[in-house]
């Protein structure tokens, strides 16, 4: 919502700057081509701590176990021929049958 809102301001002409981040939003719009900011500390600290948040989120998600596994779909039925050729694959292999020489 707020991307959109960014987006008609813009065009309307209500609004002549847009914040960074509104920008950043824009630019994954597809509104107009944006050039990317450059790099400074600042925004590679908050980048690195959003991705710390993150990962510790995911971490206590994979700690709470099969609570969240009730939730996974269900696997569908593999077709008959895809069941042969894993099972060829994964089958032993025999050796082989050699003609017997004779005297």
């Amino acid at each position: 919502a707020a991307v959109a809102a960014a987006a008609a301001a813009m065009r309307s002409g209500a609004v002549s700057a847009v914040p960074t981040e509104d920008m950043n939003n824009l630019r994954g719009v597809g509104i107009f081509n944006v050039p990317k900011p450059k790099r400074d500390a600042a925004r590679t600290v908050a980048e690195i701590e959003e991705a710390r948040l993150h990962s510790t989120k995911i971490s206590e998600q994979l700690s709470q176990g099969p609570a969240n596994a009730s939730k996974r779909r269900k696997r569908k039925k593999l077709q008959r021929h895809t069941r042969a050729v894993l099972n060829a694959f994964f089958a032993q292999s025999e050796p082989p049958v050699l003609p017997h020489a004779g005297p």
